[in-house]
């Protein structure tokens, strides 16, 4: 999903010159944080695939060692989490935070997520309808109740159902944006210790030392969350690396399931591409490049133009291997208009609110001096 987050410091895509080095103070160009959203949302659209039973007999009729690459696919959304730690990190190294900080970076984010989540909204249950339609089958649309609780986040909360199944992953998104924020601020303020807190948070919870304790909080996916930030303030800071390494320890130390190891192999590879300069330009082919620019509105919008596409096919006895392909097709050729009608205006939106800026820097676990660029 484009991300899931993505703040704007990272949307430039495809477009730009990945391997330019920007002024100091500049924006700098993650190449590779931009393909590994493609892949991410990718693997999750695989595995919806395969969920829905769209390709039992070609994962039939293939090894069964190639089986995960549907089967835990969900387990995209581990690395989408972890990005996203890393890239609000970013976005927030040259600020100092206030409480009106907070309300103008909500607002951005707002207008920002919002129309497209609110456009797949009303598309999935479009698409819904036409397939009772064509199927001859009774439909009963989600109430005010339900709509209103999934273009609100807080479906999790209320316990009802979502409506698309990839929403509940935006749930958690926007808690960790405001929380990550106010941590920042918190530290900026009464100092780095602060961050003990939100550490602390990322072991027990990590480590199921304690339970979560109700439905839709953020805390039991905060460690997944917390090691993108982390794995960005180890580039320019020590003491940060030192706490990047004790997380991913305590981690390891319990076993840690599927979708946690993938957030740990994440974190640890951007901390290694950002320290090598392979963040910049590291795979960086177009159509990944690509992928990750709508790959937000992919992981919106892919359920049920992939659903729709294999019942077409399949009435018309396409084999299952070209279906996937030609079904993927128009996952990503769907995604495309729905960046170029939603996402791109709404960027452009967000960008008219400015977020105050200081001259004086103290973000994340590094000074001033230690987040100038190298280069400058």
């Amino acid at each position: 999903m484009r991300t899931l987050a993505d703040p704007e410091q990272l949307s430039s895509s495809h477009k730009r010159d990945a391997r330019a080095e920007p002024p100091s103070g500049g924006r700098e160009s993650f190449g590779l944080v931009q393909v590994l959203r493609g892949i991410a949302a990718s693997w999750v659209v695989l595995f919806h695939a395969s969920e829905g039973q769209h390709i039992d007999r070609l994962k039939a009729s293939i090894p069964i060692w190639t089986h995960p690459i549907f089967d835990v696919g969900n387990n995209g959304v581990a690395i989408f989490f972890a990005l996203s730690g890393f890239v609000i990190a970013h976005s927030l190294r040259n600020d100092r935070i206030t409480f009106g900080y907070v309300g103008r970076f909500a607002l951005r984010r707002s207008i920002r997520l919002d129309p497209a989540l609110w456009a797949s909204i009303a598309l999935f249950i479009g698409f819904a309808a036409l397939s009772s339609f064509v199927k001859a089958e009774s439909f009963t649309p989600p109430s005010a109740a339900v709509i209103l609780s999934n273009a609100t986040y807080t479906q999790l909360f209320l316990d009802f159902p979502s409506i698309n199944p990839v929403y509940w992953t935006l749930c958690y998104e926007v808690q960790f944006y405001l929380m990550l924020v106010l941590c920042v601020m918190a530290a900026q303020r009464f100092g780095r210790l602060v961050y003990l807190v939100p550490f602390a948070a990322a072991v027990a919870w990590g480590c199921s030392v304690l339970e979560q304790p109700f439905a839709g909080l953020f805390v039991d996916r905060w460690h997944c969350f917390f090691l993108g930030a982390l794995a960005y303030w180890s580039m320019k800071s020590d003491t940060a690396l030192v706490g990047f390494v004790v997380l991913l320890a305590a981690l390891a130390a319990v076993g840690p399931n599927l979708f946690t190891i993938i957030c740990m192999l994440t974190a640890v590879g951007l901390l290694v591409a950002g320290k090598t300069g392979f963040i910049r330009n590291g795979l960086a082919w177009r159509p990944l490049l690509f992928l990750g620019t709508v790959s937000y509105s992919l992981y919106l919008t892919h359920n049920p133009v992939a659903g729709a596409s294999f019942f077409l096919l399949e009435r018309y006895g396409v084999p299952q291997w070209a279906s996937l392909i030609i079904s993927f097709a128009a996952c990503v050729a769907a995604a495309a208009a729905f960046w170029f009608v939603i996402e791109r205006p709404t960027m452009r939106l967000a960008h008219r609110v400015k977020l105050p800026r200081s001259r004086e820097v103290i973000s994340g676990f590094a000074s001033d001096a230690e987040i100038r660029p190298q280069n400058a």
